[in-house]
Order: structure tokens, then C-alpha cells, then sequence
């Protein structure tokens, strides 16, 4: 590439160079003959016929995020070249008007013929250069916007694996409320991320299938890991979402059933703390009634109080 900038540049140069000469070592009487400036013309034609060529140089034609700074290196190039041959052109059409007064009518005709031709490929080669800047500068926003997605995606999921940690170990300590937070935030941040993720992939392949052989495998692999740790995350909040509802039922289970045996405890207290009338005989009776009772009741709330213990 080096070798064909500096050779079409060279001559790009070299036509600029000799304009200038021409324009500034003769006298003005020479620069109104119409065979110098037929000359002049066809001069300007070649260099604009040279940028032309190099806008269709391997470097501009290869696949748009292939070497990206050799297309930017080029495109600043042409642009150089163009902004020198507009201060030639414009001196050549200055020049028209006394030259023609002493053209014969076969050199007006050329003249005409020339500056017509001139024209057309002047506006052809600066339309070819704008469309090509035009798509370069598109395919760079969007490679920016690429890569600054990933680091954000990146980062994002960086984070949220430290907060599925904090909330594993929120479950272990049964602190249920922090963890029902945690993962309603991670969870609307999927669903919020999800569109941007899958919009993601489809610019990272378009990316990849109009890089070099080499660089789609480095993206195609960056993104391969970026996909993997996002399916990561999301199966682990799935899993920590069912984990925490099994763990809170469990929770919400065990305060039911100790609800139940700190009730039947308070009211076996209760009938242990009636004072005996003595000479009452239904009194006795009725409170000998109720203790037989809570004696039956006695086994199947020892298995409760075993299980409650085995549970906690």
C-alpha cells in the first residue's frame, strides 16, 4: 500500500507541480495560447483521472472494516489531492474567456469539447470520493458504537456476577428480602438489555463478515464469550429466582409450623397455670379433662418440635 501511495502521489504531485510552473514561468501572453491551455487541460484530466484510480485502489475496495486505518490514511489522501486540483481547475476556467478571443474554431471546439469533459469527471470523481467518505465514516460510527456496546455489556456483566454472589450468600443467611431486591434488579435489567444484546450480535456479524479472515475470527470469538457469559447470567438468575421461591416456602412453612406449636405450647401453659378449687369437683374435672387432652396432643407435637429443630 505504501508503495502505491507514494507512486500515484507522486505523480498526483508532479501534475500540480508542473501546473504551477506553467502558470506562474510564463508570461501571460503564453498562458492565453489556446495550445497551452488545450494542454493545461488535458493535463488536469490525467491527474483527475490518477485520483479517480486511486478511489478504486485495492485499499478502497476491500471489505469495508478491513484495515480501517489505511482506508482512513487514503480518503485523507484524495481529499488533499481534490482540494489542490480545485485551486488548478478553477485557475484553468478563469483563463477561458481571454483565451478563446484568440482561438481559431477548431480549438474553440476543443476547448469547449475539454472543459466540457473536464467538468463531468471533476463532478464524477468528488461524487465517487463523497460516497466513499460517505460509507467509510458509517462503517466507523458503527464500529465506535460496536465496540463501546461490548465494554458496556462487559462491565454490566461484570457486576451483576458479583451481585449473583451477594445474593447467594443473602439466601444462605435466609435474608430473603435483600435477595428479592437483588434479583428484581438483575432481572429488569435482562429484560431492559436483551434487545440491545441481540442487536449486538447482528452488527457484530455484519462486522465480522466484512473484516479480514484474521480479525472476524478474533470478533467472532470475542463475541462467542460475550454470548456465553450473558446465557451464564441469565440461567443463574433463573436458577437463584426458583432457589429463592423454594427457600421462602420453605421459610414461610417452617414460621407456620412454629406458629402452631408456640400456640398449642401457650395454651398447655395456660391450662398447667389454672389454680385447683379445692372441694370443686367440676372444676377438677373439667381441668382434668383438658390436661388429658393436651397429654394426647403430646407425641405428635414432639415430632413437630423434632422436625422444627431439624429444619432450622
Amino acid at each position: 500500500f505504501a508503495q502505491f501511495q507514494r507512486l500515484n502521489f507522486a505523480q498526483i504531485k508532479t501534475v500540480k507541480e508542473t501546473t504551477v510552473v506553467v502558470a506562474e514561468g510564463m508570461p501571460t501572453e503564453k498562458l492565453q495560447v489556446p495550445s497551452t491551455y488545450l494542454a493545461d487541460i488535458r493535463q488536469l484530466l490525467l491527474s483527475v483521472s490518477d485520483v479517480e484510480q486511486f478511489l478504486n485502489s485495492p485499499v478502497l475496495q476491500s471489505r469495508l472494516y478491513e484495515e480501517l486505518s489505511k482506508q482512513e490514511n487514503c480518503l485523507k489522501s484524495i481529499k488533499d489531492s481534490l482540494e489542490r486540483l480545485s485551486g488548478q481547475i478553477e485557475d484553468v476556467q478563469g483563463r477561458k474567456t481571454a483565451v478563446l478571443q484568440s482561438a481559431s474554431p477548431g480549438e474553440k471546439e476543443l476547448i469547449h469539447q475539454g472543459l466540457t469533459q473536464l467538468d463531468s469527471e471533476w463532478e464524477r470523481v468528488n461524487m465517487m470520493y463523497r460516497d466513499r467518505q460517505t460509507k467509510f465514516d458509517k462503517c466507523m460510527e458503527k464500529w465506535h458504537s460496536f465496540h463501546l456496546d461490548m465494554k458496556d455489556l462487559g462491565q454490566w456483566m461484570n457486576e451483576a456476577e458479583q451481585t449473583l454472589v451477594e445474593i447467594d450468600i443473602s439466601i444462605k443467611n435466609l435474608d430473603t428480602t435483600k435477595a428479592k431486591e437483588h434479583l428484581k434488579k438483575l432481572h429488569n435489567d435482562i429484560t431492559n438489555r436483551q434487545p440491545y444484546v441481540t442487536a449486538l450480535n447482528t452488527t457484530g456479524e455484519e462486522i465480522i463478515g466484512q473484516s479480514s479472515p484474521v480479525d472476524g475470527a478474533i470478533f467472532r470469538e470475542k463475541l462467542r464469550n460475550l454470548n456465553a457469559q450473558w446465557q451464564r447470567i441469565c440461567k443463574q438468575v433463573t436458577d437463584s429466582r426458583s432457589r429463592l421461591e423454594k427457600e421462602t416456602n420453605i421459610i414461610s412453612e417452617f414460621q407456620e409450623d412454629l406458629n402452631e406449636f408456640n400456640f398449642w405450647l401457650e395454651e398447655a401453659n395456660s391450662i398447667v397455670q389454672i389454680p385447683l378449687e379445692p372441694g370443686n369437683e367440676q372444676q377438677l374435672k373439667e381441668s382434668l379433662e383438658k390436661v388429658k387432652l393436651r397429654v394426647a396432643e403430646l407425641p405428635p407435637h414432639k415430632t413437630l418440635l423434632k422436625q422444627l429443630n431439624e429444619r432450622s
